[in-house]
């Protein structure tokens, strides 16, 4: 079969071998493949009409032929089809403060500081013992004894950092907080920011129970959450500000020498005046702080006990109490709110609980399920 002389094949394939010349990684048998056919006219080409003349089809050919380069070429085209390009993406890395890279599995020891890429501050106290679960998008970790104090950068809509420990799981977004585990007890102390304490999800998010700033929480048989501003910041605060202290140097005194002859010293003709005293500063006195978690523990839960019986039927709600520093309680709020009979029922069976006494007024939030009468 003749070949169409109309059809420009030389100035496609001078083209092509310009666009060879620059180096692109292209598959140009494939290129030509698609440009000609068996007999190397141009596919899909028109034949030239009598008005373009044999020009025009060279510039058509050319413009084919650029086009084509240009696709081929383009970095969203030439792609190998017979693979997967693997993308891997680069994790912040937990270590400890002497560098040292921490990985899954790893368990670390009390005294220890940690820290992730700049975003995550991690004191392990004295006596506490954690293990390493993931150190990804989210620094999480196993707490066997002890306790951990974290200082974690806020990241919306994710959970920067969690804590598995006794059956619950402590998660941030942003927060300065404590987390220790006391008798059996979870204890979350928060100086900023939030947690949620609930019940663990895999990668999931944490669902729960929100111990907000200036607040402590206890999680175990019964939960509680106890606002305490004072309380909240010493347990957190001080422990995240206090420094690794150094060892105490040991110097050697040598032995006084033996003599003898004793030795006497004259007594000074004028005794020197005594130096006057200086006047004693009284250290400011202590802040007064309201019950602890445990002290609230018991009366909390037989009052949650009592008020089953004020609802007609099963209802849930949160209700704020303010204990006084005399262990006198009175409502002040409820999350939804009751009816004036419900109301009056619960501040009655209030009435009836004996809270200890303390130094200053405790005002708890507590989350109560009404079973009906």
């Amino acid at each position: 079969m003749e070949r169409d002389e109309s059809a420009p094949a030389p100035a496609l394939r001078a083209v092509i071998d310009e666009v060879r010349a620059e180096e692109h990684d292209v598959d140009w048998a494939r290129v030509e493949a698609k440009l000609f056919d068996e007999h190397g006219n141009v596919r899909g080409g028109r034949p030239p009409t009598v008005r373009s003349g044999r020009a025009a089809a060279i510039g058509a050919g050319l413009a084919l032929a650029a086009a084509f380069a240009i696709a081929l070429i383009s970095p969203t085209r030439a792609v190998d089809d017979s693979g997967k390009t693997a993308v891997t993406v680069t994790r912040p890395a937990l270590v400890q403060d002497d560098g040292r890279p921490l990985q899954v599995g790893d368990r670390v020891l009390g005294g220890a500081w940690l820290k992730s890429s700049g975003r995550i501050g991690i004191r392990l106290e004295p006596g506490t013992i954690a293990t390493v679960v993931d150190t990804g998008e989210r620094v999480h970790l196993a707490l066997e004894s002890g306790a951990v104090v974290a200082d974690v950068v806020p990241v919306p809509g994710g959970e920067p950092f969690a804590v598995d420990v006794a059956g619950k799981r402590v998660a941030v977004h942003g927060t300065r907080l404590r987390i220790a585990l006391v008798n059996g007890n979870v204890e979350v102390a928060v100086s900023e920011g939030s947690a949620v304490v609930g019940a663990p999800r895999g990668k999931g998010r944490t669902e729960g129970t929100i111990v907000p700033a200036g607040n402590v929480g206890s999680f175990g048989a019964t939960s509680s959450v106890v606002a305490n501003q004072e309380l909240a910041s010493h347990l957190v605060d001080d422990a995240l500000t206090a420094k690794p202290q150094p060892a105490p140097t040991t110097v050697a005194l040598s032995p006084a020498p033996t003599t003898t002859m004793p030795v006497i010293v004259p007594a000074p003709k004028h005794a020197p005046p005594a130096p006057a005293p200086h006047p004693e500063v009284a250290p400011p006195p202590a802040p007064k702080l309201g019950l602890t978690a445990d002290q609230l523990n018991a009366p909390l839960a037989s009052f949650a006990a009592k008020i089953g019986h004020c609802a007609p039927s099963v209802f849930e709600n949160t209700l704020t109490l303010d204990i006084a520093a005399d262990g006198k309680a009175e409502l002040v709020g409820e999350d939804p709110g009751l009816d004036s009979p419900m109301r009056a029922c619960v501040r009655g069976e209030l009435a009836r609980i004996t809270f200890p006494t303390a130094e200053a007024s405790t005002t708890v939030k507590r989350y109560v399920k009404f079973t009906g009468k």
